[in-house]
């Protein structure tokens, strides 16, 4: 996967019902390409009621860039795609060049599951080149909605989709996640692995380093025209991953999203995504018609951390303020004033209930519980945390 908003999952766990994992990349649009590059849709692409900011790319356009496509290596003795790479500058296409393959052991696990269950569709949010779309969709068979902010990639997804003859399954989207619809946000300018959102521009039109952003809802138009009904979402958008549940109200309500692949490691221990994460929860909580019943979010106290084993910690997290009516899929993030902090694994989340769940940390440096939980108190550490039922 790809490193930005536009994925990385170098980590990977398990939540109940929930993957954890988390999209964008790059090699530069071809020149002769109009400053407006938003693709003509031609009428049998266009959706109903679908928002304007959003951009569908027609299956069948032309690619004239110059493009390196590979044929994967074979998953579970039978799955076999094409990935389209950039050069070997470029973390994910330089692996894909010389192994054939990126994310092995995932990919391979996302396969077992959509084999499991026929009725799954897919949505890969930071698809980068494509290296699990083209699993899911040129080697499965099963319908894929595949999103991504940096063209190249883009033409790069395109350019396979068209060799492996797998148009009628695949809607590619060219925008980024985002707050709101309809706003021009500048790209990173780095390897197509590591792009991130940048900062708003008043230039009203796409291009390489410049993209639209769309709400998760925004798509919702094309799950109903596809008459999709259950869905796995993987999202790998470097730190953007908010957006899905901030803008995904009418989608999580509408759509039966049965697993989610995340990369969960951009918003560990940073203040920034941990106010960002509590505003989401306020949000849901405020917004949806559902309330509490499907989103609902909070801070736990830093004062709660009890001493666990000889180096770790524990919280008991109640969440009876929320009306969960099953059990939901519990994410969460640390933050604090202090450096010193890393949850277990991604399994350290337990003992998960409609009403409560435990989570457990451990410290980088050489203490044991009870001297963890006095430094905790000391940071301010607390776990912002967010639960989708």
């Amino acid at each position: 996967m790809n490193r930005s908003n536009c994925i990385n999952p170098k980590r990977f766990g398990t939540f109940p019902l929930c993957l954890l994992i988390s999209c964008c990349l790059s090699v530069s649009f071809y020149l002769g390409l109009v400053t407006h590059c938003k693709y003509l849709i031609t009428p049998v692409q266009t959706i109903s009621s679908l928002a304007a900011a959003v951009n569908l790319i027609n299956p069948n356009q032309d690619i004239k860039s110059n493009i390196t496509c590979i044929e994967t290596k074979q998953l579970l003795n039978l799955y076999s795609t094409t990935v389209c790479i950039h050069s070997n500058a470029d973390v994910v296409s330089h692996k894909i060049a010389t192994d054939r393959i990126w994310e092995e052991r995932y990919v391979t696990r996302l396969l077992r599951i959509l084999i499991r269950n026929p009725f799954l569709d897919m949505i890969d949010i930071g698809a980068n080149i494509g290296s699990f779309t083209m699993f899911t969709a040129g080697a499965l068979g099963r319908f894929t909605l595949a999103v991504d902010c940096y063209l190249p990639n883009i033409e790069r997804i395109l350019r396979a989709v068209q060799i492996e003859n797998v148009q009628n399954r695949v809607v590619l989207i060219h925008n980024a996640l985002y707050s709101e619809s309809g706003k021009y946000l500048t790209l990173s300018n780095g390897p197509p692995s590591g792009i991130e959102l940048g900062k708003a521009t008043q230039q009203n039109f796409t291009s390489e380093y410049i993209v639209q952003t769309i709400r998760f809802d925004d798509l919702l138009p094309i799950l109903l025209e596809k008459r999709v009904q259950s869905v796995m979402i993987k999202i790998d958008i470097e730190g953007s991953e908010n957006y899905m549940c901030e803008t995904g109200s009418k989608m999580f309500e509408l759509i039966d999203i049965q697993l989610v692949m995340m990369e969960w490691g951009h918003v560990l221990a940073s203040t920034i995504q941990f106010t960002t994460g509590t505003t989401v929860a306020t949000i849901l909580n405020q917004t949806n018609t559902t309330k509490q019943i499907y989103f609902c979010g909070g801070i736990s106290s830093y004062t709660l951390w009890q001493p666990y084993d000889i180096d770790v910690m524990m919280m008991n997290i109640d969440t009876t303020n929320c009306s969960f009516n099953a059990i939901p899929i519990y994410f969460t993030s640390m933050a604090g004033l202090g450096s010193h902090w890393v949850l277990v694994g991604y399994t350290s989340i337990s003992i998960a209930t409609n009403i409560s769940f435990t989570i457990y940390a451990s410290s980088w440096v050489n203490w044991n519980s009870t001297e963890m939980v006095a430094n905790a108190q000391i940071s301010l550490w607390n776990v912002n945390w967010l639960g989708i039922s």
